[in-house]
């Protein structure tokens, strides 16, 4: 009768036998069918397909901190250059003419950012700025002024192609206040006025983070401002239809408190 002893010894026998004709058997199986030729082929194509495997599963040395999308709070400040126009219904002794506008803007915003799904989300915020006027009054008697931009909404969408660089575009609305509009009254005299417009911007842009926290920002800006017609003292309208179109590019920093 079989006791355990020899029982342990007649299995142990047999996964050896086993394991010797496995290992005999895919070695003969290599040496038949793994040609010089195949073998280089093989070589040529697996690191081919490893790097296509490999394009999504790229992980950037920031990721375990960004986690695909950069959310919660952004501080941007940037300056540029805008050039536009201004188009005068009636102003002063001026009716339905266009004038050069040019000058140099900077702003700063605050922006919260939500993560919608995967590396897409919104943003929310508010910013201002201030507007340095370069173009001088013309021989048409009218002169553009410098302005402030007052803190308005921010609404955006975002893309985050990885933990380095982001995509974006955004719609402000806020209001402008015009400091010193130049022009000539009916009686040849000249004149000032400080009016508000309700403003409308259009951005897109760009961001690439040079640390963990800090980018270097690049942004077109389209801009649109409606201007209401201004009342004196006594609440009376003012002879004013005015509006002011423009376009730009700037360079602001960001920095994204992680």
């Amino acid at each position: 009768m079989l006791n355990a002893s020899k029982i342990k010894l007649i299995v142990t026998i047999y996964l050896a036998i086993f394991a010797e004709s496995f290992v005999f058997s895919s070695v003969s199986y290599a040496q038949e069918t793994d040609s010089p030729e195949e073998n280089a082929l093989t070589q040529r194509l697996l690191p081919n397909f490893t790097d296509l495997i490999g394009l999504d599963y790229d992980i950037h040395k920031w990721d375990r901190y960004v986690r695909r999308f950069r959310r919660d709070h952004h501080l941007v400040a940037s300056m540029g250059y805008e050039k536009g126009y201004w188009h005068v219904g009636s102003f002063g002794r001026i009716a339905d003419e266009s004038f050069v506008s040019r000058g140099i803007d900077a702003s700063i915003q605050y922006t919260f950012h939500i993560q919608l799904i995967s590396k897409f989300g919104y943003y929310l915020g508010t910013g201002g700025g201030y507007y340095l006027e370069l173009e001088k009054r013309d021989e048409r008697d009218f002169g553009p002024s410098s302005m402030w931009r007052l803190p308005g909404l921010i609404v955006g969408l975002v893309y985050n192609y990885d933990s380095a660089g982001r995509v974006f575009a955004d719609f402000s609305g806020y209001l402008s206040r015009v400091t010193e509009l130049a022009t000539a009254n009916t009686l040849g005299e000249s004149e000032t006025i400080s009016v508000t417009g309700e403003s409308f911007d259009f951005h897109v842009g760009w961001d690439r983070f040079l640390s963990l926290n800090s980018a270097l920002r690049l942004q077109y800006t389209s801009q649109q401002m409606w201007v209401p017609s201004p009342k004196n003292a006594d609440k009376y309208a003012l002879n004013a239809h005015l509006k002011r179109k423009s376009n730009g590019g700037s360079i602001g920093y960001v920095f994204h408190f992680l």
